[in-house]
């Protein structure tokens, strides 16, 4: 049990952490007609566009990583290390990652357990700023 609450924890925040880079306005969201620009002219001074403040209704965050979180967990069902749904779950987020914008590969690795070999393959996904700063973030998208 404890396994599994680690592991849907990792996922949450692997996939919420997905839906923070959704939300800086590549996600499709309902939008509004915005109206035109009008001018103002006050005499003699130059004349200044105006544009009408608009908000745009933007999806939360915790609503975005809850829609992946189904996908996955509903969608593709569990993911146990090596078998085709992790493999299926992998390309599902290198695939969201692209459509963000971010170079996405996949990095295979095997490993032995209990004289079984299980080949994974770890996700990265790098998208560069204009900050000589990294941020790393990790999780398992396993079961």
């Amino acid at each position: 049990m404890k396994t599994n609450l680690f592991t849907r924890s990792a996922l949450f925040l692997l996939l919420f952490a997905l839906a923070a880079c959704q939300s800086s306005g590549n996600t499709p969201v309902p939008t509004r007609a915005v109206p035109s620009p009008t001018t103002v002219s006050t005499g003699s001074t130059p004349t200044v566009p105006v544009v009408p403040a608009t908000s745009e209704p933007e999806i939360p965050a915790g609503q975005i990583a809850y829609a992946h979180v189904e996908a996955i967990s509903e969608g593709i069902g569990p993911r146990v290390a090596g078998t085709a749904k992790e493999s299926e779950t992998a390309r599902y987020i290198v695939l969201e990652f692209e459509r963000l914008g971010y170079v996405s590969e996949l990095h295979p690795f095997s490993v032995t357990v209990k004289g079984k070999v299980i080949n994974s393959a770890n996700v990265m996904a790098v998208k560069p700023g204009a900050s000589p700063l990294e941020i790393i973030v990790g999780a398992h998208y396993d079961s």
